[in-house]
């Protein structure tokens, strides 16, 4: 999204909070749909937002993904009738979860913007430097 100077520096610096690092030192790297703590660094570090804006919405983003997963298990019991079978792998490993979670950062309400993704072997905008831009909006570039 296009921001003002002043709204960037507290989407950057905000993250430095009590309550924000007290939220990110809660973290658990190691629960299943978990970026380990060296992709939630690299990842903060590509975006340049704060770390505990990474940790935070990985939070959140583990709690969708437990929810689709409950959502697929009601389904193969209720409408496939299959037994309480585990899935095999049905969890994300970090780097897919790190991918999920650029995905996620980048949703905007009227339109989806990928300012930092290179996935399939597009290039991200040069003078987009972060998930924030400062000068001219984004293009949509994946439909």
């Amino acid at each position: 999204s296009h921001l003002a100077s002043h709204a960037i520096t507290r989407r950057q610096y905000g993250a430095s909070t009590s309550d924000a690092l007290i939220i990110m030192n809660k973290y658990n790297y190691s629960n299943e749909f978990s970026l380990s703590e060296q992709d939630a660094e690299e990842l903060a570090s590509r975006l340049q937002v704060g770390k505990s804006i990474i940790t935070f919405n990985a939070d959140r983003l583990r709690g969708i993904c437990h929810t689709l997963l409950a959502y697929h298990e009601l389904f193969r019991r209720t409408i496939l009738f299959q037994s309480d079978v585990p899935l095999n792998e049905p969890t994300l490993n970090s780097k897919q979860m790190a991918l999920a979670l650029e995905f996620y950062l980048q949703i905007d309400v009227d339109v989806f913007y990928m300012k930092t993704c290179s996935f399939r072997g597009a290039q991200p905008q040069s003078d987009i430097k972060g998930l924030f831009c400062s000068g001219d909006e984004p293009r949509a570039r994946y439909g």
